[in-house]
């Protein structure tokens, strides 16, 4: 069976941003006695250390990479990292990945997402301390470089963090809060209430309405009881938010929009989450399915797309998170490191629970909001992938979670 890596990255080279489908840049060439002393400095140090897998940041011509992995020892591995799809087009094009062995011990991983390469090479068993890193000697585009430079540090800074057990004490069960903002013309409400966690102490709804509306009987179908708040929205979803989280009353609270609904693991996850010392937020993965129920779209940022869902609403000094920016709110103040969870993913229904021109309204509202700043549009097709893909590549991750260097997820909103 073929990797996940090939699995990945064949549908996101079969897919050009924009519909330029021959998009494709001619890579420059390297210097012959470069590669060779690229190599042999990379063989003398697998010989000293006793690392698994070679991580190597930039594909450019793929010569670099054919030379290294027809010399690697077994049984060590070697992933080639692009963030340029454009580039590895044209790398195919002149031959640049004939030493690809999509069921061997070399592959290449493309896309232009920072985090969907981190991810993907954790999910994949394919650790910092295991590994050896080092950058193509050939020529890279310095915005690729500043990319690939971006994810060895994001790579190598990362831990992998299990989750306290039963033996760690006894745990007092926290208080969460489950909480969202509402419109009374969101599509299947009843089966977002039925969604919301039973781990949850109270659930608070707030609608963009003066008074709560008739939808409100939606939530007869929630498993918590469910606290209904009216406020018009305004074109200020950072105060909206705001506002939600004024009339939390739980020790950490889970948000979701109405069309988002949590998996099965996530919502088994969140009493042990709270319990990790030093950690106060969580970021989950966001698949957005489509065409339909069984798919979601990959690549070109589509996936992970990261979202900051489960924080501590009090910091240890008293003070409080909150959110900022009228339109693609984000949230900032928590005290503590952010973790992702990358075994508990939130589904995202849009495009299944609205039309294209719902969504197209939607998505007008944001760019009003924004004042003119922000500017969004509905591609007609996308790259996408199995929810089996995923589910099999989260399998063997078990109750643990990723905490990378820094605290910038909890700004990603």
């Amino acid at each position: 069976m073929p990797h996940p890596f090939s699995i990945y990255t064949d549908e996101v080279l079969a897919f050009a941003l924009g519909g330029r489908q021959d998009n494709a840049v001619t890579p420059g060439v390297p210097h012959e006695g470069d590669v060779f002393r690229f190599r042999d400095r990379v063989l003398r140090t697998l010989a000293a250390g006793g690392m698994r897998h070679v991580v190597l940041f930039g594909l450019g011509s793929g010569c670099a990479a054919r030379v290294l992995a027809r010399s690697l020892p077994p049984p060590v591995e070697l992933t080639v990292v692009c963030m340029d799809p454009a580039l590895a087009r044209g790398a195919a094009r002149i031959g640049g990945v004939s030493w690809i062995a999509p069921e061997g011990r070399a592959r290449l991983l493309c896309d232009t997402s920072t985090w969907a390469a981190w991810l993907l090479l954790w999910l994949a068993g394919i650790g910092a301390r295991e590994s050896l890193t080092v950058f193509s000697p050939e020529p890279l585009d310095p915005a690729e470089k500043d990319r690939l430079l971006a994810l060895e540090r994001l790579f190598a800074g990362t831990g992998l963090v299990p989750l306290p057990g039963c033996d760690s004490g006894p745990v007092t069960p926290p208080r969460i809060s489950f909480a969202s903002v509402l419109s009374p013309e969101e599509p299947d409400l009843e089966d977002f209430f039925a969604a919301i966690p039973a781990v949850a102490s109270e659930a608070v709804a707030l609608w963009d309405a003066p008074d709560v509306p008739a939808a409100a009987r939606a939530a007869c179908a929630s498993p918590v009881p469910v606290r209904h708040l009216g406020r018009p929205l305004g074109r200020d979803f950072a105060a909206q938010r705001n506002a939600m989280l004024a009339a939390c009353q739980g020790d950490w609270v889970f948000f979701l929009d109405a069309d988002e609904r949590p998996d099965a693991a996530l919502a088994a996850m969140l009493p042990g989450l709270s319990a990790m010392p030093g950690v106060n937020v969580f970021a989950f993965p966001r698949l957005t399915l489509y065409p339909d129920a069984g798919h979601a779209k990959i690549g070109y940022g589509l996936w992970p797309d990261l979202q900051t869902r489960f924080f501590r609403r009090i910091n240890s000094d008293g003070t409080m998170p909150r959110f900022e920016r009228p339109v693609h709110e984000r949230l900032v103040g928590v005290a503590g490191d952010t973790a992702v969870v990358p075994g508990a993913s939130i589904r995202h229904l849009s495009r299944l629970l609205k039309d294209r021109g719902t969504l197209a309204a939607k998505l007008r509202g944001f760019d009003a909001a924004s004042g003119g700043g922000v500017h969004h549009r509905i591609n007609r097709d996308y790259p996408f992938l199995p929810r089996a893909f995923f589910s099999e590549l989260v399998s063997g991750v078990g109750p643990r979670v990723l905490v990378p260097p820094g605290t910038k997820l909890a700004a990603a909103g």
